[in-house]
């Protein structure tokens, strides 16, 4: 049952979102730089995309309206097994963990955040490959061949190629450290507001058990706790996008090089490229995600 649970849930989530996150993968993979003008003292920033509206617009006129869906295979590749092994583990050890275990009380923020970190560090390591081919695909357009191919495989095919295998886990320090912090914050988060909300009665029986927190509750703990940890995370999710991208070949890999880069060209604000879209992608994500994921839980127990 959690694992049916978290599959419906990461396909409907990744079907919804995936166009933000393709906007927000072309807002940070492209070589912003800043330059000064000809006998003029103005700087201004040179690149291709400017704000969302404009990617969402240049997207569209040269690739269609699927070219926001691009890179969805992947994406529900591995949305799919990571839902699945990801959520079973974070419920595993927080059961461990937790002082109560009944199937709707959530653990203490401290066991929530342990199992969410340990969970995600264990989930991301080994479905890793899939998010750099994600992360390739949705940052050229349709017309171009990404790392030498126009799908997942063909992508995994030309890194080893022209790369090694090692490339498959390109960016895997970035990664780890974007996402173990988020799921510490998400999950610390979730459990204190969706128990905050449990306390204040802040939700209606869902027709199946009168006694359980409503998709309502679940939702909204889920999307509060997204913006919240996807703002403190994300610096990192620009610097893992630009490594996954062309890390080595424009600014000499390495997580501190590419920082530096970042900083030297683009200052405190190129740390922050394509974040509106991130959590325009991230809130939705995790409301619909673990609403879906708590509510259909019991149902498919029961049956």
């Amino acid at each position: 049952s959690q694992v049916m649970s978290a599959c419906i849930s990461a396909v409907m989530t990744t079907l919804v979102v995936t166009p933000f996150d393709v906007v927000k993968t072309r807002l940070q993979a492209q070589d912003a730089r800043i330059v000064q003008m000809k006998h003029s003292t103005t700087m201004i920033k040179i690149c291709t995309y400017n704000t969302n509206y404009d990617t969402v617009r240049k997207i569209v006129r040269h690739e269609g309206l699927r070219g926001l869906w691009r890179g969805l295979g992947p994406s529900l590749s591995m949305s799919i097994p990571s839902a699945g092994l990801y959520l079973t583990l974070y419920e595993y050890i927080r059961d461990l963990l937790a002082a109560e275990s009944t199937p709707w009380v959530l653990s203490s923020p401290v066991a929530a955040m342990t199992a969410g970190s340990t969970a995600r560090l264990l989930t991301a390591s080994a479905l890793l490959p899939l998010e750099v081919a994600r992360t390739n695909l949705q940052a050229h357009p349709s017309s171009e061949i990404a790392e030498g191919g126009r799908n997942t495989l063909a992508i995994l095919n030309g890194l080893w190629k022209t790369r090694g295998l090692s490339s498959w886990w390109t960016g895997m320090s970035a990664t780890l450290w974007r996402d173990v912090p988020f799921s510490a914050i998400y999950w610390s988060s979730y459990a204190s507001i969706a128990n905050r909300l449990k306390e204040e009665e802040f939700f209606t029986p869902n027709g199946q058990d009168p006694t359980a927190p409503s998709f309502t509750t679940f939702f909204i703990a889920g999307f509060s706790s997204g913006i919240i940890a996807a703002t403190a995370t994300h610096p990192m999710d620009v610097l893992k996008t630009k490594i996954q991208t062309d890390g080595k070949a424009i600014y000499g890999g390495g997580l501190l090089r590419v920082f530096r880069h970042v900083w030297q060209q683009e200052g405190f604000s190129g740390l922050w490229t394509g974040y509106s879209a991130r959590v325009a992608k991230v809130a939705p994500a995790c409301g619909i995600m673990y609403g879906v994921y708590e509510y259909l839980k019991p149902i498919l127990q029961r049956n």
